[in-house]
């Protein structure tokens, strides 16, 4: 962007000579730098306004899913829209939140929890969780609990294979280009946790996915 120069010098228009078989509109379009200037920058702003629309998409529709858990919302959503949203959740993540309990944390968390901490019914996700574990009440709501602790890591467990994230260019070079998504995934995590990894025993590794893949059973006495 630095090399582009703010002002745009005229230049004289060459006139093409038009051959007997050709009409005035067939004369092929010339633009001037400056509104070719224009019509790149359109283009770029384009590109970068539905790329962000893309990316923020996303965080928006988890955060329609999640939303209504900070104690703000609940304080000023009804109680059927705080069911409801509770019972949406509780089915997409059914091997970590329990429906019926969710239900009945929320109802109960709206008529008694606000009122243990006024700060609460302000609080966004973050801090109702804060709250929650500052007044110890996260074995009266757990599952309230889970879904706030989900909501709040979600951030750092969906980054995907971006090229652009600094690690990946590590792993995936031009050598690796026909690698797949989950070897990729398994790299990765490998080489942004390098610290703990390097301190696994490869021995124990593979003697352990030795075990687990042989086909013979030692029978023991």
């Amino acid at each position: 962007m630095n090399d582009i120069s703010p002002e745009f010098t005229e230049k004289r228009k060459r006139k093409r000579k038009t051959m007997y078989d050709e009409l005035c509109e067939d004369e092929a379009v010339t633009r001037t730098p400056e509104e070719l200037f224009i019509a790149s920058m359109l283009q770029i702003s384009h590109r970068l306004i539905m790329e962000m629309s893309t990316r923020f998409k996303s965080l928006e529709n988890i955060n329609d899913k999640f939303g209504f858990l900070n104690g703000g919302q609940i304080n000023e959503m009804t109680l059927d829209d705080l069911k409801l949203k509770a019972g949406e959740l509780a089915d997409t993540y059914k091997e970590d939140l329990n429906k019926k309990e969710l239900i009945l944390e929320i109802e109960s968390f709206k008529g008694f929890a606000l009122g243990v901490d006024n700060n609460l019914k302000t609080s966004s996700a973050s801090t109702t969780l804060e709250l929650i574990l500052k007044n110890k009440l996260e074995e009266m709501y757990p599952n309230i609990t889970t879904g706030l602790k989900i909501f709040l890591t979600l951030p750092v467990s969906v980054a995907t294979g971006e090229r652009s994230f600094s690690k990946l260019k590590l792993v995936k070079n031009h050598l690796r280009s026909s690698m797949s998504q989950q070897r990729l995934t398994d790299l990765s995590i490998i080489t942004i946790e390098h610290k703990r990894a390097s301190n696994i025993s490869f021995d124990k590794v593979i003697k352990e996915f030795a075990s687990k893949k042989s086909r013979k059973v030692i029978i023991r006495d």
